[in-house]
């Protein structure tokens, strides 16, 4: 009997720890939009995309072909939705100085898809990891 209760224990002590392991790993990867990723499309920009306070996340560009750009936020407002594994928020356009609704998706090939949406228009680019 207290063999059965001991096994009991640590079965459920297992357990415990293998749902810690993937709440932790889920909470990873969500964070992996955040570093540095160079965007050829966009003026040939680096951009930091950083975790505020608050949760979201936000992208700066850091260096571009056109210095004007520099130090302007790119991406603001995103937040995390697990049902659908994507990051909505808002982009804005440095060029076009307009705003768009904005979905992010971390693609398997380590890429992430930017598309942002205004009424008819939807506009999908790539940005790549910085190495």
């Amino acid at each position: 009997m207290k063999n059965e209760i001991l096994k009991s224990r640590s079965a459920a002590f297992g357990l415990a720890i293998a749902l810690l392991s993937v709440h932790t790993s889920a909470q990873n990867n969500q964070d992996s939009i955040t570093g540095r990723w160079w965007a050829e499309e966009m003026d040939q920009s680096v951009i930091e995309v950083a975790k505020l306070e608050d949760g979201s996340y936000e992208g700066v560009i850091l260096s571009s072909s056109k210095e004007e750009f520099v130090g302007y936020k790119v991406i603001y407002d995103f937040n995390y939705d697990p049902d659908e594994k994507n990051y909505k928020g808002t982009i804005s356009s440095a060029a076009r100085k307009m705003e768009l609704d904005g979905n992010i998706v971390l693609e398997e090939d380590g890429r992430l898809k930017i598309t942002g949406k205004k009424l008819f228009m939807t506009r999908t680019f790539y940005w790549e990891r910085e190495k």
